[in-house]
């Protein structure tokens, strides 16, 4: 086992990363204000997505209860974000735990109390959302209206093990026969032995096998960090670069969902569903990574941006169709002979763009609404609007003055600043770039 974990992923949107109207101080991880929470403990906004997957959350009494779901969820927090309840306390980060579906049923906790994975650590599928917590459009728009506030978001990331098997999710995935319907795997068993049940895994169906995880009769050493288990929980070979594939189980569960979990499941992650030339580290990484999307933002955001080769061609996976081993799709030659010029310009022009002014990368930034922020670097300023609104006009906050002449960097079009608005003709890209022209 590797040490626990935390990847702090920036949510990437042109104005994660960013600074609020009222000009809050340049943001600063040595003196940050962490919030952190349990989003299932926080606050319930929707009690119509409280049971899900056969869950049982109330087993009738306090003590049992202690350790099911109690209905926290996305439109809970983003309620109290709307109500200003993180921005009212100075709050420059809000660090969530793991969004991700966990496992659906029950685990064996501290005598006649169970365990459940309402704070989300025992994933059991990294490419969707827990429908207790909501949908993706829901953290979608949760995500967007912190970083309007100038608040930043922390997910944590479990890279070092998944979520216990249980008797309720053995039945539903069938990775091994229980002797239990769904109804009594749900149901809490105090005489149930996990460590029996788990020694069994050699023999399971379609889990994660041993390339994935560590098994019984490895002998690996248990006073060594990066080989230890951590409360008998399933440890995966975090150090194993031998490519594997996506445990059957998976398959299995995702082509019986087939479009009718579309709501919960992460767009970018569900192209990563397919076996691939990977380690078992390197599927569980690209699932985490793709909760973080790309181009325009990524070109935009602060920072350094890195491109993966032909994300600016729209390199595809069937270059490697040719191929008997699909595994090697991912990792397919240049689309040289087939490149799609209208993505190669437009990485292109904003590479250039961010290339030429530093304030795009490495800028001083002030949020002027939810699309619209300046960046200033020295000498240099410039105005990033995604979605920009050219018949109400572009707000500039102040910082170009009335009267002056703008140009949009990425289309070439100009303009001029009336009432605290730039107005310019309109364009066919998501986002302009304006700089005052001297």
């Amino acid at each position: 086992m590797k040490p626990s974990i935390l990847i702090i992923l920036s949510l990437l949107s042109v104005l994660s990363m960013a600074q609020q109207a009222d000009h809050r101080p340049q943001f600063d991880w040595a003196k940050a204000t962490v919030y952190f929470l349990i989003t299932d403990r926080f606050c319930n906004g929707d009690s119509s997505n409280d049971i899900n997957y056969g869950r049982i959350v109330d087993y009738g009494s306090e003590q049992l209860n202690a350790a099911t779901f109690h209905g926290g969820d996305f439109q809970g927090l983003l309620r109290k974000a709307q109500e200003g309840y993180f921005k009212d306390m100075g709050v420059d980060v809000v660090w969530m735990t793991d969004v991700y579906e966990q496992i659906h049923g029950w685990m064996s906790g501290s005598g006649a109390v169970n365990d459940f994975p309402h704070y989300g650590y025992y994933p059991l599928d990294y490419t969707q959302t827990d429908k207790n917590y909501g949908t993706v459009e829901e953290f979608r728009t949760l995500i967007d209206t912190l970083h309007s506030q100038g608040i930043r978001v922390m997910l944590g990331a479990n890279l070092n093990d998944p979520g216990y098997p249980t008797l309720l999710d053995a039945v539903q995935l069938g990775f091994t026969d229980t002797g239990l319907t769904e109804k009594e795997a749900a149901q809490h068993i105090r005489e149930w032995n996990y460590d029996v049940f788990y020694e069994t895994r050699l023999n399971w169906d379609g889990w994660y096998g041993r390339g994935w995880i560590r098994m019984p009769d490895e002998q690996w050493d248990e006073n060594n960090p990066l080989e230890a288990t951590l409360y008998g929980m399933p440890d995966f070979k975090d150090e194993n670069n031998d490519i594997e594939n996506i445990p059957e189980f998976l398959h299995r569960k995702w082509e019986k969902e087939g479009n009718r979990n579309e709501k919960w499941t992460n767009p970018s992650a569900a192209k990563l569903r397919a076996n691939r030339d990977y380690s078992p580290i390197e599927y569980i990484i690209a699932w985490i990574a793709s909760w973080v999307d790309c181009a325009t933002s990524l070109l935009l955001a602060p920072g350094i941006a890195q491109i993966f080769y032909g994300d600016e061609t729209g390199r595809k996976l069937s270059d490697a169709r040719l191929n008997v081993d699909s595994n090697q799709a991912f990792r397919s030659d240049m689309n040289w002979n087939k490149i799609d010029s209208i993505s190669l310009m437009h990485f292109q022009k904003l590479g250039k763009i961010r290339q030429t002014h530093p304030s795009i990368g490495k800028g001083r930034q002030v949020t002027l609404d939810q699309h619209t922020c300046v960046r200033i670097y020295m000498d240099d300023l410039t105005l990033i609007a995604v979605k920009p609104d050219f018949v109400s006009g572009i707000s500039t906050g102040g910082y170009i003055e009335n009267g002056e002449k703008v140009v949009d960097l990425y289309s070439g079009n100009e303009g001029i600043v009336r009432n605290g608005k730039a107005f310019l003709p309109s364009s066919d890209n998501n986002a302009v770039i304006l700089r005052q022209i001297k």
